[in-house]
Formats: structure tokens, C-alpha cells, sequence
């Protein structure tokens, strides 16, 4: 396999947690929970993504000196260092992404409410759902986009190492159950907590 094709590859590996699961919506078939099944394998995924794009770049740096031990035409010997250095990027970007998530607990931003996030109107009450699939600060604003579509939501905070979602909400306009399907049509798999 050339280089260029494993430096593709490990791209394709490196993005298989935000790529399927948005491939998956656009044709209709987000709420089979795919993001929850990835999201599990996600480091797995990652770490083959790290492995095929060393062997790519060893594979280019082999071929580059055979062709110059042989004095041979070199093809691809300025386009593949470029798509590897890019392949190289996205990679980084998305592992960076996913360690971000991670260490820093994956929390959103400051929502817009910020200032008045201690005090939520009078009658709202918070949901803390618990949803698998979450890998990186993608995933949360993902939902939190998703989550601000619905009418009487006050605040949404994502914590991707946490696996969680607090909703702050108007009880009048959106309930619980409703928060999670539209959690699991975005591809992951969220659950009400256990009444008990």
C-alpha cells in the first residue's frame, strides 16, 4: 500500500468518531446511536490512526531513498510529503481534540446565559442525562447545538469525561424524554437517570 494511501487511511481512522456518526445524520439514520457505539473504540481509533500515518511516512521516506539508490523518477515526491503533512494535521487535530475533552473535562463554553447561570427563571428545573458516545469538544457542542433547538431550554452543560448532559429547562415547553431522543437522533445514546 503507498503512502499516500495510509496517510489517507489514517485520517479516515482519526475522524471515524465525528465523521460516521454526521455521515449517518445527513442520510437520516442518526438515531441508530452510532456515536455511542464509536465513541467506545474511540482511543483505538486513534491510536490506529498514529500507527498507519508512522508507517506512512516510513513507507515515503523508503520509496524516496530506493528511487534515488536506483536514480529513478521519484512519483509523488512532492505531492505525498504534502498530503502527508496534512494527513499529519487532521490527525493532531483530532487527538488534540479528544485530550482537550478530556483533561479539561469536556465542558462547553460559557453559554450566553453565563452571567445568569445561578439563577434560572423561576419554575425551570435541571436534567442530568447520562449519554455514552462523547469523545471530544465536538460531541459537546454538537449536542449543545442540538439541545438550544428546543424551546425552553435555559442552559445545556456537556462533560465528555463526565458522560453527561445538565439541561436547565422550562417543564411547560420540552421534558426529559425529549431531551434524549433528540440526543440520540444526533448519534449518541443518552439515558434518563434511574428513577429510585
Amino acid at each position: 500500500m503507498k503512502a499516500r494511501n495510509l496517510g489517507l487511511l489514517s485520517a479516515l481512522f482519526a475522524s471515524s468518531c465525528c465523521a460516521v456518526p454526521l455521515l449517518l445524520i445527513m442520510l437520516g439514520l442518526g438515531g441508530i446511536g452510532a456515536g455511542g457505539i464509536l465513541g467506545k473504540y474511540h482511543w483505538y481509533s486513534q491510536g490506529a490512526a498514529v500507527v498507519l500515518l508512522s508507517v506512512a511516512w516510513g513507507v515515503w521516506y523508503r520509496e524516496k531513498r530506493r528511487a534515488y539508490a536506483l536514480a529513478a523518477d521519484f512519483k509523488g515526491e512532492r505531492f505525498t510529503p504534502k498530503l502527508l503533512g496534512a494527513a499529519s494535521l487532521f490527525v493532531a487535530f483530532f487527538i488534540g481534540s479528544s485530550v482537550y475533552a478530556n483533561l479539561l473535562d469536556g465542558s462547553s463554553a460559557p453559554s450566553a446565559n453565563a452571567e445568569q447561570a445561578t439563577i434560572a427563571p423561576a419554575g425551570y428545573r435541571t436534567a442530568n442525562l447520562h449519554v455514552e458516545g462523547m469523545s471530544c469538544s465536538s460531541c459537546a457542542s454538537h449536542i449543545k447545538e442540538e439541545m438550544a433547538k428546543l424551546p425552553g431550554i435555559f442552559d445545556v452543560d456537556v462533560s465528555v469525561r463526565g458522560k453527561s448532559v445538565t439541561v436547565r429547562y422550562n417543564p411547560d415547553q420540552v421534558q426529559p424524554p425529549r431531551m434524549v431522543q433528540v440526543i440520540n437522533e444526533a448519534g449518541y445514546k443518552a439515558e434518563l437517570p434511574a428513577q429510585g
